[in-house]
């Protein structure tokens, strides 16, 4: 038992990577940087998790042996703690906050899981992150803006202006009343992700208990990665069928949702029958080219961010297999 929360955190830490050293088009990677961040940036910021996932864990197995209840978690704490350690050391680029956002409760629901059952059961978990979910309060709320403000980026409130209304607004991390706000309206971190939930692809693995990490990707790495030895290359193959399914909920925000479209469109036609012929390495280069440029406008960030959670979740299972 006590060796679970530093071999999940170590885990997660393995998990953002791989993820980030795979050659995905349009990220950031081992042989692409972007003008203001590089691939030494991610490695920077991931080296320093390990505290907060560890903690994570260890609030997850509290849980199991009912020592705490779900609302005693402090979701939006430990948030802070990962977002405080991960950016205060050698570098400060904006590398990893989404993942550490889907990675802290995902950390604690399979803990929850593992200590119970010995085993990572994607059900299981799912139903711990409803229930750790649901019961977070509205000082989770204020904690997880304290992350954002850290790392001084627009979160989950980020515009697509076709969906934004007054009651997002209200919330807008660059609202000046937006504590306070929250402290009046008694809002819960999951009470936020619900009203986000259409707006930013994060919020809506929150309010869905991961229906997409645990549901759509996960599976879809368990197809494709056999074990430790295909790894990368089954990243990068359900990176490109995440992006051929869904467009991107960054690049939406950064460039529109038609831009955001025309990436998936052109995701499908790389990987469709007509292109079958043509090997990986030459997909992966017609679609950088595709993506380079446009001040990083069109880097799929959330869907690297729904792959990193999924790729936590496959490294679990392998850890920790259903007997």
């Amino acid at each position: 038992m006590r060796d679970i929360p530093w071999r999940i955190a170590a885990l997660g830490q393995l998990a953002m990577l791989l993820e980030v050293s795979a050659p995905k088009p349009g990220n950031v990677n081992r042989i692409r940087r972007f003008s203001d961040t590089a691939y030494r940036h991610f490695l920077a910021t991931i080296a320093l998790t390990n505290r907060g996932m560890k903690e994570a864990a260890s609030r997850g197995v509290l849980l199991s042996q009912r020592k705490i209840e779900p609302s005693e978690v402090g979701v939006g704490a430990l948030i802070v703690r990962c977002v405080e350690d991960a950016f205060s050391g050698l570098s400060r680029s904006n590398t990893i906050l989404g993942s550490i956002i889907l990675y802290i409760p995902l950390i604690v629901a399979s803990a929850n899981t593992i200590a119970n059952t010995g085993s990572f059961r994607p059900r299981i978990v799912k139903r711990n992150l409803r229930r750790i979910l649901e019961q977070t309060t509205v000082d989770d709320t204020l904690d997880f803006y304290r992350a954002l403000h850290l790392n001084l980026t627009s979160g989950v409130t980020a515009r697509l202006e076709e969906s934004w209304t007054d009651r997002h607004e209200r919330y807008d991390i660059e609202n000046p009343d937006v504590y306070q706000n929250i402290r009046e309206d008694d809002l819960s971190l999951y009470e936020l992700s619900m009203l986000a939930r259409n707006v930013d692809a994060l919020s809506r693995e929150y309010a869905t208990g991961f229906g997409r990490v645990i549901d759509e990707v996960y599976p879809h790495l368990n197809n494709t990665v056999t074990g430790f030895e295909d790894i990368e290359e089954g990243i990068v193959e359900a990176f490109l069928w995440i992006l051929s399914e869904h467009p991107d909920g960054l690049i939406a925000k950064k460039a529109g949702m038609e831009r955001a479209q025309e990436v998936t469109t052109t995701i499908q036609k790389a990987l469709s029958e007509t292109n079958a012929e043509a090997g990986l390495e030459a997909k992966l280069r017609m679609l950088e080219n595709g993506l380079s440029g446009n001040d990083n406008r069109l880097n799929p960030g959330s869907t690297a961010d729904i792959l990193s959670a999924a790729l936590l979740c496959r490294l679990l299972a392998m850890e920790y297999p259903e007997i």
